[in-house]
């Protein structure tokens, strides 16, 4: 019976080639499109699913409550944090700290160095508490020794050319380490991606000893490993008590004036988590995960539509089969068994076509999607039975209201050729409404996904072109070695620098505004008693405001020729003075921090945006360098632009001799801030043309299967005199009447929608008018554009031909 139903189902292809082009077409799309959205929805959802056994990891966040209003929730914690709450709950089976990665360091192989990203030091159980597959090595002694060091398997083939480099060395730092594990970190999809570790062990001995005295102090990623599912109320209650016996006792000792708090989440929870600082940078959003789960929901959608649409609107056509069907027997639920197969083969036979055609789109989703792991090759068998049988049940539903229409008409009325007329037209009436309201649904949902591209659009042009409070064109900068020879000739690197015409100002930083800055603790003098607040921190040199056209509001900047500026002078931003009270009054104020500067604020700088506008201009304070500097950045006239370039570039790589040149620009750099949102642009918008493309197929068939059943109508009103514009309207009219409804409909949905998307963005545009007509107007010149093409062919239909049409 199956290989009959197949038969009839190819027959019926064979018998109406457009429409079973068009659906096929449309099915593709559709179900190409979910495939991917799904695959990249179960890469994203699988973080921290796949460690070996349960292991019961959770991950520690700290936050910072300055008893004003304000607070600050951070991703690290104190260096102590781990092995205190070992100590008071009992339920803890073992902790892991990760040091922040920071910048790259660069590996040394005699010569030859390489830039390393995701370097940590790590507690010596790591390979224990994390259980990565080990290739080469002994987990249990990896990091049994300071100078042993763990990489992975890409960053063995990187610098030693082969997988097996055990017992190989480079050079970090000042330091030896011989590699004595080689992991496989691509086997677990983690939010973890580490390059080179090393044991902690390495810090000195001053380091841990201060790490351990300030509870503030957050330098590393703290987990902790349960023996059994933690009961989160008791746990709760356990970290409480533990804060009142040690923090508190803590804060009270050191007459503090804030508050510490501390959360655990399990670690599947980490890649989704934004709302920490010095979180990791591959985090993710959850919203995603529904806002993309819910346009393949409908790019589905669209497609049953399209089937539903196109077979009910060719009912007529079938009801003779149907009349000769039950006059030799066919009861009506094998017939609806019949059209429902005839809908599953076709789902099916899309499916076959979507997976070629997304096996081939993939390495571009992958792209624009910021994950070019996703592969087919990827599905896992559970998951290849569970798409298939998402198929079928796409054929089903596509195909159960056809098949309930079909199975319906009587024998006797279907052989006399009025099974679609019922009671004065009652059912075609009822059908044809029913066709068209999934028009106004079909342009419903493909209008909304064209608002929302232009509304992700605006917003991303918005965040690119703002005003940041500062000049960053033409601004190069070079990455300083970490070397102490090549630091204290710095200041003649810059006097050379500034001999060439073509640069305008040179500047000696270790932060950049295109770069997250550290945040320190501040003690404030408020009449004689210390108050502690938390400020972000730029540490700079005497030429960084004039070099990126940063304004002095009041008071003014760090000068060379006070040589007490460095102990005891600092800056503010506007943000810093306002959150501190001292609009009226702001210079002279004390303020004392850690990295010996006791003195007073000698200057405000307008705020200017030093993190992505996604977050608010954050309090801050610039001080002058110490020792160690990151960044030498050059203003770079724009005249003669590519000859300045070619000498400083020259230049510098003479200077540094043996370490590699790292430079960029800091516009550009900035920009890479922005690549989520590039992201979501990019994919917003493929999937919006996909749904107006799936839309506009239902579209023509529609017209299509119209102007079939007006032929001699048409030849009539031609005889009559009427013309090809005439005859054009006549024939898609009605349908774009009910295609404007839909988009009419589509704009509350889409502004609430793109409103609460918004809300993400501390700076964000307003959803203008524009975008409203934009969007529809978008949907029908397209929609005009490709059902024009049929309806000029069909109003061309020469009179004689369609009088004798039957």
């Amino acid at each position: 019976m199956l290989f009959a139903h197949i038969k009839h189902s190819l027959r019926r292809f064979n018998k109406g080639r457009i429409y079973a082009l068009l659906n096929i077409a449309g099915l593709t799309a559709g179900i190409s499109a979910a495939l991917m959205i799904f695959l990249w929805i179960a890469q994203e959802t699988s973080y921290d699913r796949q460690w070996p056994g349960d292991p019961l990891i959770y991950r520690v966040s700290e936050e910072i409550n300055y008893n004003n209003g304000n607070h600050d929730r951070f991703a690290l914690s104190g260096f102590p944090l781990a092995p205190s709450l070992q100590e008071h709950i009992p339920s803890i089976d073992a902790y892991c700290r990760i040091s922040y990665s920071g910048n790259p360091v660069l590996a040394w192989l005699d010569d030859e160095s390489f830039s390393v990203d995701n370097f940590h030091y790590v507690d010596t159980n790591f390979l224990e508490f994390f259980e990565y597959p080990v290739l080469y090595g002994n987990p249990k002694t990896a990091f049994n020794k300071p100078e042993k060091a763990v990489i992975d398997k890409e960053t063995a083939l990187r610098l030693f050319k082969k997988e097996n480099a055990l017992g190989e060395s480079m050079r970090i730092g000042s330091k030896i380490f011989i590699v004595s594990a080689v992991i496989d970190t691509k086997a677990i999809n983690s939010h973890l991606d580490p390059h080179i570790l090393i044991p902690n062990t390495n810090y000195p001995n001053a380091t841990v000893e201060a790490y351990n005295r300030d509870w503030t102090r957050m330098a590393n990623y703290t987990y902790i490993r349960f023996m059994l599912q933690p009961d989160m109320g008791q746990l709760r209650q356990q970290m409480k008590e533990w804060n009142q016996k040690v923090i508190e006792a803590w804060i009270e000792m050191h007459e503090l004036t804030w508050s510490l708090d501390f959360s655990v989440h399990p670690i599947e929870d980490v890649h989704f988590s934004t709302k920490f600082q010095y979180d990791f940078d591959g985090n993710s959003n959850a919203r995603l995960i529904y806002i993309f789960g819910t346009i393949a929901f409908f790019i589905l959608l669209l497609a049953s539509i399209n089937y539903i649409n196109l077979s009910t609107a060719r009912a007529m056509k079938r009801a003779r089969e149907t009349g000769i069907r039950k006059a030799v027997g066919a009861s009506r639920n094998s017939l609806m068994f019949l059209y429902m197969s005839e809908a599953v083969f076709t789902t099916l036979l899309a499916f076959v076509f979507a997976l070629v055609i997304s096996e081939l789109l993939l390495p571009f989703f992958g792209q624009i999607s910021g994950n070019e792991e996703i592969l087919l090759s990827s599905f896992s068998a559970v998951q290849w039975v569970l798409a298939i049988v998402f198929a079928i049940l796409i054929g089903m539903l596509s195909g159960f209201f056809p098949a309930m229409v079909l199975s319906s008409y009587k024998a006797v009325d279907s052989l006399k050729g009025s099974s679609m007329q019922g009671s004065k037209g009652s059912s075609q009436n009822l059908q044809l409404v029913l066709r068209k309201s999934l028009i106004v649904f079909q342009f419903f949902i493909s209008t909304s996904l064209i608002f929302g591209t232009l509304v992700v659009y605006a917003q991303m042009n918005f965040m690119k072109n703002s005003d940041t409070g500062y000049e960053r064109d033409h601004v190069l900068v070079f990455n300083i070695p970490r070397d102490t020879l090549i630091d204290k000739k710095l200041p003649d690197m810059r006097s050379r620098f500034l001999q060439n015409p073509g640069v305008e100002q040179v500047s000696l930083t270790r932060h950049l505004p295109s770069k997250k800055p550290g945040r320190l603790t501040f003690y404030i003098d408020r009449d004689g008693n210390w108050e502690q607040q938390m400020l972000s921190l730029y540490t700079v040199d005497q030429h960084f405001a004039d070099l990126l056209k940063i304004p002095v509001v009041k008071g003014r900047f760090f000068d060379e020729k006070n040589k007490t500026d460095r102990e005891t002078a600092v800056v503010l931003n506007e943000a810093a003075v306002k959150m501190l009270g001292w609009e009226n009054d702001p210079l002279g104020h004390r303020l004392a921090n850690g990295l010996g500067v006791d003195g007073k604020v000698i200057g405000v700088v307008k705020d200017f945006h030093f993190t992505s506008l996604h977050n608010t201009i954050e309090p801050m304070a610039l001080q002058l360098l110490p020792h160690r500097k990151s960044y030498m950045l050059l203003k770079i006239n724009v005249k003669n632009l590519k000859t300045t370039l070619k000498d400083v570039e020259s230049q510098w790589q003479e200077f540094i001799g043996k370490y590699p040149s790292e430079y960029f620009f800091l516009d550009e750099d900035l920009m890479n801030g922005y690549q989520r949102d590039e992201k979501l642009f990019d994919l917003f918008s493929a999937f919006s043309i996909l749904g107006l493309a799936i839309s506009i197929l239902g579209l023509i068939g529609l017209v299509v299967y119209t102007a079939e059943q007006k032929t001699r109508e048409i030849g009539i009103r031609k005889t009559l005199g009427a013309n090809i514009n005439q005859l054009m309207f006549h024939i898609s009219s009605s349908y774009f009447y009910w295609l404007i409804g839909g988009i009419f409909l589509s704009w509350p949905l889409s502004w609430w929608a793109m409103d609460q998307w918004l809300t993400d963005f501390a700076y964000r545009i307003g959803i203008h008018p524009a975008f409203y007509l934009l969007s529809g107007l978008f949907s029908i010149l397209l929609s005009i554009l490709s059902v024009g093409i049929i309806t000029y062919k069909a109003a061309r239909t020469n009179p004689v031909d369609a009088l004798r049409y039957e």
